[in-house]
């Protein structure tokens, strides 16, 4: 088995049957198993899932990272690929990921998230900002600020063995598994792959993108105490805004359109973490 694909859910029946059949629509000619784990649904996400060829499990603590954590345990693929209930993975992306591991020796890739089309011009500056901003840091290796996106990503099965399975919330654990496998492994390969796209239905408005940065903040501040992990600086931040205004050519209009949507992203995240600073 190549690959497993894990993904937990709840209460997602507006959208989990749009996750399946993208799944099950990959143009991978390689075997790959499909692992969903039920996370306390209430809603019909259980009926839906068991109507598809998937292997389904229960795993009754309300956490995502001990969801996936059961997926883990009963995988059988040389690489684990995450995604989430209300993403939807374009049809080439196990292939992408496959050429990441395969080609490059990745240990751990990061895929591109993208937003539902037609995308508003805010959301569409954050998506490249942040495009520009993982590509920057897992080309030049800036070991401090890796992160990473359950939504998106895959890690050799071997990386678990080494470092363990997920921590439960609110501990961000694709962040940290990333720098459980660097402090033990310093020449980890950490790859940035953009091709390996996915689709984050969740996020349409800028509010909700803002919601996201929020809860990004609290969980960055629980786990930069006591682990190798920084947010990126301030001066980081404006460097890597030069660079995506420089890549993307926005015009007037448009650069103030990502000046706004970047600054109230940001307070946002700073809200988050001064908030549970305070707590």
């Amino acid at each position: 088995m190549v690959f497993s694909v894990i993904v937990p859910f709840l209460n997602e029946a507006k959208r989990i049957e749009a996750c399946l059949k993208a799944l099950l629509a990959q143009q991978f000619d390689q075997d790959y198993e499909l692992i969903f784990i039920d996370n306390g649904s209430t809603d019909r996400s259980v009926e839906i899932v068991q109507s598809y060829p998937v292997t389904l499990f229960h795993e009754p603590v309300r956490d995502p990272y001990l969801a996936r954590n059961r997926g883990i345990r009963a995988a059988r693929g040389k690489y684990i690929a995450f995604t989430d209930a209300d993403c939807i993975v374009k049809p080439d992306w196990l292939t992408w990921l496959y050429h990441s591991f395969e080609a490059e020796g990745a240990d751990i890739v990061i895929g591109r998230l993208l937003y539902p089309q037609p995308v508003p011009l805010a959301l569409e500056c954050h998506e490249n900002y942040y495009h520009i901003k993982l590509q920057d840091i897992c080309r030049h290796k800036r070991a401090p600020y890796y992160y990473g996106h359950a939504g998106n990503m895959a890690v050799r099965a071997s990386v678990f063995e080494q470092v363990g399975l997920f921590s439960g919330m609110p501990v961000v654990g694709d962040t940290e598994i990333i720098h459980n496998l660097i402090q033990s492994q310093p020449d980890a390969a950490i790859i940035y792959e953009p091709r390996a796209e996915v689709i984050h239905t969740e996020v349409t408005r800028l509010r909700h993108y803002l919601y996201k940065q929020f809860e990004c903040g609290q969980y960055s501040e629980t786990y930069s105490t006591g682990s190798s992990y920084r947010p990126l600086r301030f001066r980081d931040n404006l460097r890597l805004a030069r660079a995506t205004l420089a890549a993307f050519r926005y015009g007037l209009w448009k650069q103030f359109i990502f000046a706004y949507s970047l600054v109230t992203g940001y307070l946002a995240y700073k809200a988050g973490r001064l908030l549970r600073k305070w707590q």
